[in-house]
């Protein structure tokens, strides 16, 4: 084997190793820089399809990554692999753990195999999955400001006012700047507050005699979270194509 002077060598390796079907001399888990290269290997000789499998393997392995530039480097492995799932999986990933928008993709910036405005796509994702985050964790208020109880309207103040106090509170710059990670850890700190039942006999406030404030805050979040389903490669490349053709951007 003798790589060409521009090609790394241990993705070179790596990619013969894998067709000489050499599985027992592949590494358990390659650095997300030789994913990387690996990626610009398979981009620059059209060899994608080699490698499929291993590089959806070694993904997953890296799967909790907390180095948004590491990320990237498997997002670009993903993307020329056409790895959909996986694409998901580490474009949800950088979602959850970048803070406010998204003003570099690291390694995908301007790359050459990429043909898409990926940059555009995460901002654009960021902002939807955060106006989801909002109305969750407002929507609570929302409904203790529809009863008529003074011990209601009390909780309310003091779930309102912790908000602001653990800068969890929507629509705030501050906010807006933080990571959805930590947000949820955040949340974890929040102070537990029961509603307190009230005298009044015929008052509706015993509707929420067993909600935990902080409970229904962390379950909004959470569901937000587990319905991210991050970035979708298939649409990315239809919209590509349809460029490609109309020499335009069309939104899909």
């Amino acid at each position: 084997m003798i790589p060409l002077p521009e090609d790394d060598l241990e993705a070179t390796t790596l990619f013969c190793q894998i067709t000489h079907h050499r599985s027992q001399d592949l590494p358990r888990k390659p650095s997300p820089v030789c994913l990387e290269n690996l990626a610009i290997f398979c981009d620059k000789y059209m060899c994608a399809d080699s490698v499929v499998s291993y590089g959806a393997l070694w993904i997953q392995r890296h799967s909790g990554s907390r180095s948004l530039e590491d990320l990237s480097r498997l997002l670009l492995l993903a993307y020329v692999l056409d790895l959909p799932e996986s694409f998901a999986t580490v474009s949800r990933e950088m979602l959850l753990l970048n803070s406010g928008r998204f003003t570099s993709l690291w390694v995908l910036d301007d790359h050459p195999a990429i043909h898409s405005d990926l940059l555009g796509e995460f901002n654009n994702r960021k902002t939807a999955l955060f106006r989801d985050l909002q109305k969750g964790i407002i929507g609570l208020a929302s409904r203790m400001a529809t009863y008529n109880c003074e011990n209601v309207t009390k909780a309310n103040g003091t779930y309102l006012y912790s908000l602001k106090t653990y800068g969890l509170f929507p629509y705030e710059d501050l906010f807006k700047a933080q990571s959805f990670l930590t947000i949820i850890e955040k949340a974890s700190q929040f102070p537990s507050y029961r509603v307190e039942r009230c005298e009044m006999r015929r008052c509706n406030c015993y509707e929420l005699r067993d909600i935990d404030l902080k409970v229904e805050l962390q379950q909004g979040i959470e569901k937000c979270e587990k319905l991210e389903p991050g970035l979708c490669l298939s649409c990315i490349k239809t919209k590509e194509s349809l460029k490609e053709e109309s020499g335009e951007c069309l939104h899909l």
